[in-house]
């Protein structure tokens, strides 16, 4: 009986552990989301579309840091705190979020790097304790990626991903986040690529 037990345990906490499957939650004009839960417990979304332009150039537009308040989904401030390397930064950005919740704020450590199929991997993940806490918010778990995977000269597939914990936020909330945040972030970064362009 004992060991019927301990197997049963053992069992939840596999269950527990266990992360949910990616479901599809949005799939229209060349844009595809999924979302799912994580074994820790996070919100997870995986966006990708295809850009008709180099993985240089798309780089190019992601390294504009300046621009990200413009493209950014719901970035009021972002800027590089600490710069490494050209590879690899820490960044501070604050985060609009719907009245009556506080805004937040989040500091990242990005690192980029070149696979041998020739893509590019940009890595992201929550540092909270690089930078002192403000009056916002901190956000203290979020990590993903953006990779750009080059399918001809002028043709990039653009998979951003991120998994964040909700913190609290309520449902419609988090749903909203899940697909607005990369519908806004793959569309507003195509626009500062072609912007660049022209």
């Amino acid at each position: 009986m004992r060991y019927l037990l301990i197997l049963f345990f053992l069992a939840l906490n596999f269950i527990s552990l266990a992360q949910s499957k990616w479901e599809k939650a949005y799939d229209e004009n060349d844009l595809l989301i999924h979302t799912r839960t994580t074994s820790d417990d996070l919100f997870e979304f995986k966006a990708s579309t295809v850009y008709n332009h180099s993985v240089k150039k798309i780089l190019a537009a992601i390294r504009d840091y300046e621009s990200y308040p413009k493209w950014n989904y719901k970035t009021k401030e972002f800027r590089i705190i600490e710069r490494l390397n050209e590879d690899e930064h820490y960044s501070y950005s604050i985060v609009d979020f719907p009245f009556p919740m506080k805004d937040r704020d989040v500091v990242m450590f990005s690192s980029t790097s070149y696979p041998s199929d020739n893509s590019i991997l940009i890595k992201m993940r929550t540092e909270p304790s690089k930078m002192k806490k403000t009056d916002y918010v901190r956000m203290s778990k979020i990590r993903g990626f953006w990779k750009l995977i080059p399918l001809s000269t002028n043709k990039t597939k653009v998979v951003y991903q991120i998994a964040s914990e909700t913190n609290g936020m309520p449902y419609w909330l988090i749903e909203m986040f899940a697909l607005e945040a990369p519908k806004g972030n793959l569309r507003g970064l195509k626009k500062i690529v072609e912007e660049k362009e022209g």
